[in-house]
C-alpha cells in the first residue's frame, strides 16, 4: 500500500517516498508499544493519543538525526498520512489512534521484534516464548524467519527457542508443561517450516514431547502430522515411549506379554487414526494391544465408552411408576464390547475376554467359563468399574465376597444360578413387577442368585436410585427390607437407596430412624466415603451423638469433604469441642466453586482459629490451611498441605481461586507446579483429574506477564517504549 501511494504524483507521493523507512518504523512501533500496552492493561489491543502518535514520529525523525526545522514542518503530514491515507492506523474514537484489529497490531509488533538491532533478536524472542498475549506475534515472527532470505540465519534459533523451554532454560514451569512442545506444534500448524524440510522435522520431534507432559488433553494436531516424510520419526518416537516408563507400566507390562507383535508403524498409524475420534468414543474394532495403547494415548484419564444398555426397573414395589429404580445389564445377547466406566480399570483382560463371550452367547456353561477366569484376577482393581450382564456381576460378587471359584465353577455348571431361559423369564418378571422385597431377602440363602430366579431373586445391581421427585416413596419398606438383609457384603449393595433417599423423606420420625440405623451401620463400612459423604450431607445426622464420634476417626485421613457437609457442620462448635472434626471442612472451604451457604462462609471468615498445644497435627495443618485461603501468608509448610488437598479432588479451579487471590504470579507458579509435580509422582491417586494441575500450571505460565512489561528489560532488548 505505501509502495502504491509512493508512485502516485503531489506531494503525498513525495512524502511515501522520502520517509518511506520512518513510515515503517512507525507502524512498527506503534504495533508493538500498543501490544504492550494492551498486555499491561490486560487487553486485547491497546491505544495512543495524538500527543503520544506525535511524539513516536518525532522521536523517530531525531534518531535519524533529522533537524528540528524539518521535523516541525513533517510530524504533522506524517501523522497525516499514517491516520487517513494508509489508515492502517485509524482513530475510530475521538483521541484513541489504533490498529483496525488485533491481527494488524500483531503483525506490526513482529516486524518491530524481527527488526534490525544491536541486540540479537533471538534474546527478543526468548522473552515473548512462554508468553500467550505475545503467543501469535511469536509465530508471526517465526513465519517471517522462514520466508525471509535475510533473516534464514535464525531459522535455527526458532527451533532451539522450543528446545530451551521444554529443556528447563527458560525456567522449570516451562519444561514441567512442555511449553516447547506446545510451541512447536503451533509453529508446525503455521506450516512455518514446510518448505524446510529439516527443521520441521526438528519441531516435529520436539512436538512429541507433548505426550510426556502429563496434561489431561492430548493436543490432538500431533496426528495430523503424520505422512510419508514423516513415517519413521512417529515410529522411532512412539517405539521410544514404548520401551520406556514414559508409558504407564502396566500397559508396557501388557504389550511386552502379549502374543501380538506390536509394530511401530502399526502403533503410529493407530495415533492418527485414534486421534480422528472423540477422546471419549474409540473405535469398536481394535485388538488388544491397540486398546491397550488407546488408554494410554487416547483416554488418560481411565475412560472408555464402548456403551451397554442398561435396564431399569422398579423396586420395593410393583408400581411401574415408583420413584426407586434398579439398574442392571441385559443378558440378551449383544457384539457390544464390555463398558469401561470411569474408575481404576487397570487389566483383567482374561476375565473381560469371557465376559464378551458371555454377552454373545449367554447360558449356564459360559457363566461358569467367566467364574473360572477369575483366578486370572491379580488384585480387586482388576475389573473395578466393569458393567457386566447381571448373571456375571453376580457370580462377581460372591467371589469378591468370599466364595471359592471351584465352587461357583460347579454351582453354575448344575445350573444352581440359572440358565439363559430362567434369565429371560427373571427379567419379564422385573419389567412386569419390579424388584420386591422378597427378592432382595433370598440373598439370606447364601448367594446372590438361585435355582429359581425366574420366579423369586434380584441379582447383585450395579445401582439403586431414586428418581428426581421431592418425595421418595415407600422408603420405610425399602430401611425395613435393608435391614432384614444378614449379609453385610450383600446389605450394601442395597443400603446406597436408603442414603440417597434421606432428603426426599418428609416424616420426621421415619428419618431420625433411618439416620440412627446408618449410623448404626459405619462401622461395617469402614472404606465407603459415599456413606460417610451422604450422612454428612444430612442435617439430622450431625444432632447425632454417635455420628459425631464415629467422624473423628475418618477426620484424620481427611478424606470427606463438600459443600453440603460445611454448611452442617458450623451448627456445632468446631472451634471447641469439635475441633478434631476440622481437618473434614478444608476442601469446600478452600475451594471457591462449591456451592457454600454464606453462614458457612461468614464463619470461617470471622472465627480466627489458632493451633492449641494438645491439637493433633491434622488440626493444626487444617488452621495453616484455612487461616491461608482466608488471606494469612502462606507458609513454607503450606504447599505440602496444600498439595494433601489435591489429592481429595478438590476443584482445579477452587484452589486456583484462593491462589490468584492471595499470591502474586511467581508464587503461584512455585505452587501450582509443586502440586503438578506431587500429582504425576502418584498418577493412581484419585486427584480430581489426571493431568489437571498440569494443565493449570500451563495455564498459569502463559498467563503470567512477559518481561517486556518492564520498561528496563524493554531497554535491553532495544525495543520502544512511550
Amino acid at each position: 500500500m505505501r509502495d502504491r501511494e509512493s508512485q502516485k504524483l503531489g506531494a503525498d507521493a513525495a512524502l511515501f517516498r522520502d520517509f518511506k523507512r520512518q513510515i515503517d518504523a512507525l507502524h512498527y512501533e506503534a504495533g508493538f508499544i500498543l501490544q504492550v500496552a494492551a498486555e499491561s492493561a490486560g487487553a486485547a489491543t491497546g491505544f495512543l493519543t495524538t500527543e503520544q502518535l506525535t511524539e513516536l514520529i518525532t522521536k523517530i525523525l531525531k534518531v535519524d538525526e533529522f533537524d528540528d526545522t524539518k521535523i516541525s514542518a513533517v510530524v504533522a503530514e506524517l501523522r497525516r498520512i499514517a491516520t487517513e491515507r494508509l489508515v492502517l492506523l485509524t482513530q475510530r474514537i475521538e483521541g484513541r489512534i489504533s490498529f483496525e484489529g488485533r491481527s494488524l497490531q500483531e503483525f506490526m509488533a513482529a516486524g518491530q521484534i524481527t527488526s534490525a538491532s544491536s541486540v540479537p533478536i533471538t534474546e527478543r524472542l526468548r522473552s515473548i516464548a512462554s508468553s500467550a498475549h505475545w503467543r501469535h506475534v511469536y509465530r508471526i515472527a517465526a513465519s517471517k524467519i522462514f520466508s525471509v532470505t535475510e533473516l534464514a540465519f535464525l531459522r535455527a534459533d526458532v527451533v532451539a527457542i522450543c528446545h530451551a523451554l521444554d529443556n528447563g532454560d527458560l525456567g522449570e514451569a516451562s519444561r514441567f508443561v512442555c511449553a516447547g512442545a506446545r510451541l512447536a506444534l503451533d509453529l508446525l500448524s503455521d506450516g512455518v517450516a514446510d518448505s524446510a524440510p529439516r527443521f520441521r522435522k526438528n519441531l516435529l520431534r520436539r512436538a512429541f514431547s507433548v505426550l510426556d507432559s502429563n496434561a489431561y488433553d492430548v493436543d490432538s494436531r500431533l496426528a495430523s502430522f503424520l505422512e510419508s516424510d514423516t513415517l519413521a520419526i512417529f515410529d522411532e518416537e512412539i517405539s521410544n515411549r514404548l520401551k520406556t516408563r514414559l508409558m504407564p507400566g502396566s500397559l508396557v507390562e501388557r504389550i511386552r506379554s502379549t502374543q501380538e507383535k506390536v509394530s511401530p508403524r502399526r502403533v503410529a498409524l493407530l495415533l492418527r487414526r485414534l486421534f480422528s475420534h472423540n477422546r471419549r468414543h474409540m473405535p469398536s474394532d481394535l485388538g488388544e494391544v491397540e486398546r491397550l495403547l488407546a488408554e494410554w494415548v487416547l483416554l488418560p484419564s481411565g475412560y472408555s465408552v464402548f456403551t451397554v444398555r442398561s435396564t431399569t426397573v422398579s423396586c420395593f414395589s410393583e408400581q411401574r411408576d415408583h420413584n426407586c429404580k434398579a439398574e442392571f445389564v441385559s443378558v440378551e445377547p449383544t457384539d457390544e464390547r464390555i463398558a469401561l466406566r470411569h474408575g481404576s480399570y487397570q487389566g483383567g483382560w482374561a476375565v473381560i475376554e469371557s465376559v464378551s463371550k458371555f454377552s454373545k452367547e449367554p447360558g449356564k456353561e459360559a457363566l461358569a467359563r467367566v467364574a473360572e477366569s477369575l483366578s486370572h484376577l491379580k488384585g480387586g482393581r482388576d475389573i473395578e468399574g466393569l458393567m457386566f450382564p447381571w448373571p456375571v456381576q453376580s457370580v462377581i460378587g460372591d467371589f469378591e465376597e468370599g466364595c471359592p471359584i471351584s465352587i461357583l465353577v460347579a454351582e453354575a455348571r448344575e445350573g444352581r444360578f440359572g440358565d439363559l431361559g430362567d434369565w429371560r423369564k427373571a427379567e419379564q418378571r422385573w419389567g412386569a413387577s419390579g424388584m420386591r422385597a422378597q427378592d432382595f431377602l433370598q440373598w439370606n440363602d447364601g448367594r446372590y442368585l438361585n435355582p429359581k430366579i425366574a420366579e423369586v431373586g434380584a441379582p447383585a445391581i450395579n445401582h439403586v436410585r431414586w428418581s428426581r421427585r421431592r418425595e421418595v416413596q415407600n422408603y420405610k419398606l425399602a430401611l425395613e427390607s435393608v435391614q432384614r438383609v444378614s449379609s453385610v457384603r450383600k446389605r450394601y449393595r442395597i443400603i446406597n437407596v436408603l442414603l440417597l433417599g434421606l432428603s426426599g423423606v418428609s416424616d420426621e420420625r421415619l428419618k431420625r430412624t433411618a439416620v440412627d440405623y446408618l449410623v448404626s451401620q459405619i462401622e461395617n463400612y469402614s472404606q465407603s466415603a459415599f456413606h460417610i459423604y451422604r450422612l454428612m450431607e444430612t442435617p439430622e445426622a450431625w444432632a447425632n451423638l454417635a455420628f459425631l464420634r464415629a467422624l473423628e476417626p475418618y477426620a484424620v485421613g481427611n478424606d470427606y469433604y463438600g459443600p453440603s457437609e460445611l454448611n452442617n457442620a458450623v451448627k456445632i462448635d468446631l472451634n471447641g469441642r469439635w475441633r478434631k472434626l476440622l481437618p473434614l471442612f478444608v476442601d469446600p472451604y478452600v475451594d471457591q466453586t462449591a456451592r457454600i451457604d454464606s453462614e458457612s462462609t461468614d464463619f470461617f471468615e470471622d472465627v480466627h482459629f489458632v493451633s492449641r498445644a494438645d491439637d493433633a497435627e491434622n488440626v493444626r495443618d487444617a488452621i495453616t490451611i484455612i487461616n491461608f485461603a482466608r488471606g494469612e501468608a502462606c507458609p513454607s509448610k503450606c504447599l505440602g498441605l496444600i498439595g494433601a488437598i489435591m489429592r481429595r479432588q478438590v476443584s482445579s479451579r477452587g484452589l486456583h481461586g484462593v491462589l490468584k487471590k492471595r499470591t502474586t504470579s511467581a508464587e503461584r507458579i512455585a505452587i501450582l507446579l509443586e502440586l503438578a509435580k506431587m500429582e504425576r509422582l502418584e498418577p493412581d491417586q484419585r486427584f480430581m483429574g489426571r493431568g489437571r494441575y498440569t494443565e493449570v500450571l500451563g495455564n498459569e505460565l502463559e498467563a503470567t506477564p512477559s518481561p517486556l512489561t518492564s520498561a528496563s528489560e524493554l531497554a535491553r532488548l532495544g525495543l520502544p517504549s512511550l
